[in-house]
């Protein structure tokens, strides 16, 4: 009967429905701002109108939580372009991270449990979609420039907030394929110096295959689409070159000639992964003996284990000796 009385008095009267609505909003606006807010006031407050309602929710609904979000979509559209003007992508990719872990405490703390799921809704639209294309693609810090920085952890930061919204990670397919188009350039260019053309064609190669090893690992299980793309166009870009059998043949039998002993571990690791490229060829007999023939000199490093441990490890991370 009270409750009814409340309801029908004071909660009718539409100059006390503004003044709380507004008070409410305000008060989470302070605390979006940094300010130190009463958040046990905010609770209990929600708490009430979901009581006044009977623990229906159409008072609280009403009341608050539509227009509170109402206003939190005007609210985070503003936040979005201060942030998208003030910071690069990773910056962006973090701040929008701190913003929804605040804006979900802060929602299971104070409101009823429902709004949680609705004002994070807003977040995604307002932070996420609405700018995901803009976020991916900035110029010196967007997913390309991540891959050519190997800035993995910014990277797998970015993947993981856009897969928060439906298709957003095809934004990141487009500009990791971007990016595959242009390391494929350096695997078609020519130079008149045959040895500059061997070392280029090989070194874009080794770091084009460390790259898409390093994405696979990221997204694999989440995005096959990305991954059967990456792992295509790498089976097919390694082979676009038609000096590609000489040059990384000439790569393998450089460092043999000057004998494993005399190998350090830098140049030992560069004949490892050219072994490891071998599978991806298409004339995979042509190199038969060779291959044969390093199998066998890495079982006989795999057998003394104390020749140097570094080697081993690497042989047992990256290579399979049947």
């Amino acid at each position: 009967m009270g409750l009814t009385l409340f309801h029908t008095n004071i909660l009718q009267d539409s100059m006390i429905q503004k003044r709380l609505m507004e008070a409410l909003i305000e008060v989470i606006d302070n605390e979006r701002c940094g300010e130190i807010i009463d958040k046990t006031l905010v609770k209990d407050i929600c708490k009430m109108l979901i009581s006044v309602g009977n623990d229906s929710r159409h008072i609280y609904a009403e009341f608050f939580e539509t227009p509170f979000l109402q206003h939190s979509t005007e609210f985070y559209q503003r936040e979005s372009e201060k942030l998208l003007a003030e910071n690069n992508a990773s910056d962006y990719i973090r701040k929008v991270f701190a913003r929804i872990h605040e804006e979900s405490e802060r929602a299971i703390y104070c409101f009823d449990k429902s709004t949680e799921n609705r004002i994070i809704q807003v977040m995604e639209e307002e932070l996420i979609r609405n700018h995901a294309k803009k976020v991916a693609e900035m110029e010196n810090s967007g997913v390309v420039y991540m891959l050519k920085s190997k800035k993995w952890d910014d990277f797998t930061m970015m993947y993981k907030l856009f897969q928060r919204v439906p298709d957003c990670h095809l934004i990141i397919d487009d500009c990791v394929n971007e990016y595959i188009q242009e390391q494929r350039k350096g695997l078609t260019s020519e130079n008149r110096d045959e040895e500059i053309n061997h070392i280029r064609f090989v070194q874009n190669l080794f770091e084009l295959k460390d790259v898409f090893e390093i994405i696979h690992k990221i997204l694999l299980g989440d995005n096959q689409s990305v991954e059967q793309r990456i792992k295509f166009n790498f089976n097919n870009d390694i082979n676009l070159n038609q000096h590609r059998t000489e040059y990384l043949l000439l790569v393998i039998e450089n460092k043999l000639k000057k004998g494993v002993k005399s190998l350090d571990n830098e140049e030992l690791v560069v004949l490892f992964k050219a072994m490891i490229l071998l599978d991806y060829f298409k004339e995979k007999d042509f190199f038969e003996q060779y291959y044969q023939d390093f199998k066998g000199m890495l079982q006989k490093m795999m057998d003394n284990i104390n020749e140097n441990q570094f080697i081993n490890n690497y042989v047992q991370v990256n290579l399979s000796i049947d």
